[in-house]
Order: C-alpha cells, then sequence, then structure tokens
C-alpha cells in the first residue's frame, strides 16, 4: 500500500529498501514469458553483472563509468518488467506483469505490517521502499533490518520462492522535513 508521509517534521525516520524488487520477483517466482525460459536466465545474468559492478564501484567510488555502467545495467534489469507490460512487445503478458505489482504491493504491505508489529510507525511506503519512525540509533535501523530480512525469507519460504527477497536499511534520517503538494494536500 502506498502511504504518502504528512507534511511537516518526522524525527528518527529510517528507510528501508527492498533491492531489485521487480527483477527479484520474476526470478523468486519463476515467471518467465517464454517456455525455455531464456527470459529469466539472460535476467539471472545481468542481475549477477550488475552486483558484480556494484562491488567494483564501492572499490573504486571516483569511477564514474563503473558508476555508468551498474546504473545502465539497474535500468536494463528494470526494463524486463516493463517489457512484459508493454501492449506492442513480444513477450506481452498482462497477467505475468499484473502478478509482478501485485506481488510488490503484498510484498510492500506485508513490511509495513511487520514493522508495525515490533511497535513502529510507519510514515511511508512507495513500490519497493518504507519510511518507519521512531528508529533511534543505527543499531535499532540494523536490527529492524535483520527482523524484517528475517521475516522476508519467512514470507519467500511459505511461497516457494527461489530466492529470499532482501531489504536494506538506507539511511537513518535525525529529522526530516515532507512538504504538502502544490494543491496543499
Amino acid at each position: 500500500t502506498v502511504i504518502t508521509p504528512k507534511p511537516g517534521i518526522s524525527e528518527f525516520m529510517a528507510t528501508y529498501d527492498l533491492a531489485s524488487l521487480y527483477p527479484n520477483i520474476l526470478l523468486a517466482f519463476n515467471k518467465s514469458p517464454d517456455v525455455r525460459g531464456v527470459f529469466l536466465k539472460t535476467l539471472e545474468k545481468t542481475m549477477i553483472m550488475r552486483e558484480e559492478l556494484r562491488v567494483k564501484c564501492k572499490a573504486d567510488p571516483d569511477n564514474i563509468l563503473l558508476e555508468n555502467q551498474q546504473l545502465g545495467v539497474k535500468y536494463l534489469n528494470n526494463s524486463y518488467y516493463g517489457y512484459l507490460g508493454l501492449q506492442n512487445g513480444r513477450m506481452y503478458i498482462k497477467e505475468l506483469a499484473a502478478f509482478v505489482t501485485s506481488t510488490g504491493r503484498e510484498l510492500n504491505q506485508f513490511l509495513q505490517d511487520v514493522a508495525r508489529s515490533k511497535g513502529f510507525e510507519v510514515i511511508f511506503g512507495d513500490t519497493d521502499s518504507i519510511g518507519v519512525i521512531s528508529v533511534n540509533t543505527i543499531q535499532i535501523g540494523k536490527e529492524l533490518e535483520t527482523h524484517l530480512n528475517n521475516e522476508l525469507a519467512n514470507w519467500s519460504d511459505e511461497r516457494g520462492c527461489k530466492i529470499h527477497f532482501k531489504l536494506k536499511f538506507e539511511k537513518l534520517y535525525r529529522r526530516i522535513l515532507f512538504k504538502a503538494d502544490k494543491k496543499g494536500e
């Protein structure tokens, strides 16, 4: 469920992001539009390629070429889902594209529910991330990350997924200001 934050200042907000959500949904549930699975095999290869590039980027953070390559492969990986929903595409499968988005919403709602069950308030949620307040320290943020990932592993196992979804504790904001949209809402 998408949650738009209320305008105002929030304190001690942690953000959590599901890694490569849509490509991982396709891989986890072994959802390929082709009988031989070439679609997923190439997606797996490009996912590995991106991880290798990310490692290289961490080792050489000033290398703009590596960063651009990593971003290019990221966009390529995300385009696999988009191509499934492209009406004029050769692999257009409306039901498969809908499965990916509905599974993404289910995962996001699951994470919100798990965070709330631990006593945290979720103040925003979008496609692949949530924002949680009352995370007073980085240690608490990392502990919540561990708990959420354990619950994601259980969720994945219960559904027979080939892989476990991974959530990353991105950032802890001491204070963050959410502004009203242009309509004042």
